[in-house]
C-alpha cells in the first residue's frame, strides 16, 4: 500500500469528485459481449442482450411491485443454453418454476 499510496490518492480525489453520471453511462457503454470476462448487470440494463450461461438472483417477491413478472420473464429469455435459477426466499416462484422445470426435463 505504501507503493502505491500517492496513485491511490489521486485515484481517490478523481472518483469523489468524479461527476458519477458520467462513469456509470461510460460503463454502460463499454459493456461488450464475448469478451472473456464475467458480466454483472441488472435486468434492466441487460435488455436486448443474450448469453449463454444467465444466473438469475431472485429476491423475495414484493406485494404491489406490478413489474416483478415482466423482469422475471426478460431475466429468464435472457439465456441460449444455460440458466441458473437463486432464489432468495421467493416462495410463490418457487413453485411456478419447479412446475416449468418437471415440464421440460
Amino acid at each position: 500500500m505504501n507503493r502505491y499510496e500517492q496513485d491511490f490518492t489521486v485515484f481517490r480525489e478523481a472518483v469523489f469528485t468524479g461527476n458519477y453520471k458520467y462513469i456509470r453511462d461510460n460503463k454502460k457503454f463499454n459493456f461488450w459481449m464475448n469478451t472473456g470476462n464475467i458480466k454483472i448487470s441488472s435486468i434492466h440494463s441487460f435488455k436486448g442482450w443474450e448469453s449463454d450461461t444467465v444466473f438469475l438472483i431472485l429476491q423475495k417477491h414484493f406485494d404491489g411491485d406490478p413489474t416483478f413478472n415482466e423482469l422475471l420473464y426478460t431475466g429468464i429469455t435472457r439465456t441460449r443454453s444455460n440458466l441458473v435459477v437463486i432464489n432468495l426466499g421467493n416462495q410463490e416462484y418457487h413453485e411456478r418454476m419447479k412446475k416449468l422445470v418437471e415440464t421440460y426435463k
